[in-house]
Formats: structure tokens, sequence, C-alpha cells
């Protein structure tokens, strides 16, 4: 018999130095962001800082709400492309009533 796990014990969790590279800014400019509560705070698992990458991925969307456009965009799309299942092949020409 197993035990559900927590969905945080489950989650992709990163050190101090892979959380500032999945930023994309120095380690030392990640612990400034952090100390000003200007991005994600870690959480302590046995004494160790960590930051669930959902975590620092949903921060960098929030500051680019482009990104957050484009990402709903992409599931609208898939969202319509798998309820109306279109996979019609498509007619030849003379049969939509236009000349060859």
């Amino acid at each position: 018999m197993t035990t559900p796990q927590s969905p945080i014990l489950a989650a992709a969790k990163l050190n101090q130095t892979e959380a500032a590279k999945a930023a994309g800014c120095s380690v030392s400019h990640w612990k400034r962001e952090v100390e000003a509560n200007r991005a994600p705070q870690p959480l302590y698992i046995a004494g160790k800082k960590v930051w669930l990458e959902s975590d620092i991925e949903a921060w960098i969307i929030q500051q680019n709400p482009q990104l957050l456009a484009a990402i709903e965009l992409k599931q609208q799309a898939a969202a319509l492309m798998a309820k109306s299942k279109f996979r019609r092949k498509s007619k030849p020409a003379s049969k939509l009533g236009v000349a060859a």
C-alpha cells in the first residue's frame, strides 16, 4: 500500500543557483530579489532553501503579460482542436465549385 504524495513533495525543486539560472540572473542578484520580496520565497526542506520550479515559472509569467497571453492563446487553440476533432480531408477543387 502506497501513501499519496503531497503536490509539494512531487514538484520539481531548484536550489539557489538553479533558481537564479531559471530566472536569468546571477546568484547575487537573485539573493537581492528574494530578500526584497520581489521574487518567490524559498521553502526550507531539511534546513536547505529550495524553490518550486512552478513558482519561478509563474513569477516570470506574472512579470511578462505577453507570455501569459501567448500561453492562454495556445491553450485555447488546443482546446478548440480537441473539441472539434477537425481532421477532415480537403475536398477536390471541382467539388467546391472552384475551377481547377
